[in-house]
């Protein structure tokens, strides 16, 4: 497996919401970036309506 630095397995330009929220969904958490990411782009595409809305995961990036 190759590393792309700081203990991640995957690049950031790889990183789509739909990839990064099955992450949360199947560890329940995500790194501090991941986390950043999510805070940017996942409200946009909830009303875009190109993916569904999660409460739980809504409260969790909302968390510091």
């Amino acid at each position: 497996m190759i590393s792309n630095g700081a203990g991640t397995t995957e690049r950031k330009n790889e990183w789509t919401v739909f990839s990064v929220m099955n992450d949360y969904l199947s560890n329940g958490e995500l790194s501090r970036r991941k986390r950043a990411f999510m805070k940017i782009n996942y409200l946009p595409m909830v009303r875009k309506e190109l993916i569904d809305f999660n409460q739980e995961l809504y409260n969790y990036l909302g968390e510091k």
